[in-house]
């Protein structure tokens, strides 16, 4: 999932389909897949053969709402995570927790409103959509962050049992019935 980014497919006809690497992770792609040809069924006449502005605009749109739709309350108001690569270490290794390359890098932005989170997602658009890149871990955490490790919890059919376990589980089975 490190190098697993939200890169289309330029082959003629299939423009509208996402790029999976080396068994990436199905579960995220399928999801973004399917609204993303949702969105061009709903909003392109059916066009399935859309430009390159036509499919960052759409990319841009369908990542934002699943963050908005996964957004929880927080003292009273609904917010947004949308994560990037700052490209400098936030913090060091430590006992607790070893440096991957990417967490320790990571910042965030909080989205009040779902044109903000459209906003902030479109900011970051390049960095969700650089060839094996980190767009399909940096969703992820944005993901995380927006719905709160508490609610992934409750979410799970089985909230007692260990978080990570499970999410895999969770998220190949409910992202791709999404």
């Amino acid at each position: 999932m490190v190098q697993q980014s939200f890169t289309f497919n330029d082959t003629f006809e299939l423009e509208f389909g996402l790029v999976q690497h080396k068994g990436g992770p199905c579960g995220i792609l399928a999801a973004v897949q399917a609204l993303v040809i949702k969105h061009l069924m709903n909003h392109y006449c059916g066009k399935l053969s859309p430009s390159n502005a036509e499919r960052q605009q759409v990319l841009t749109k369908v990542l934002a709402l699943i963050l908005w739709q996964a957004a929880n309350y927080e003292s009273g108001s609904k917010l947004a995570y949308v994560c990037c690569d700052s490209g400098r270490s936030k913090f060091h290794s430590s006992l607790l927790y070893r440096n991957d390359g990417i967490t320790e890098k990571v910042q965030f932005s909080r989205c009040s409103t779902l044109a903000a989170t459209e906003n902030c997602v479109q900011e970051f658009l390049p960095q969700f959509q650089s060839p094996m890149g980190k767009g399909c871990i940096l969703f992820l955490y944005s993901l995380i962050l927006s719905r709160g490790v508490n609610a992934i919890k409750a979410d799970l059919d089985e909230p007692d049992s260990a978080l990570w376990q499970t999410m895999a589980t969770a998220v190949r089975n409910s992202l791709i019935s999404a």
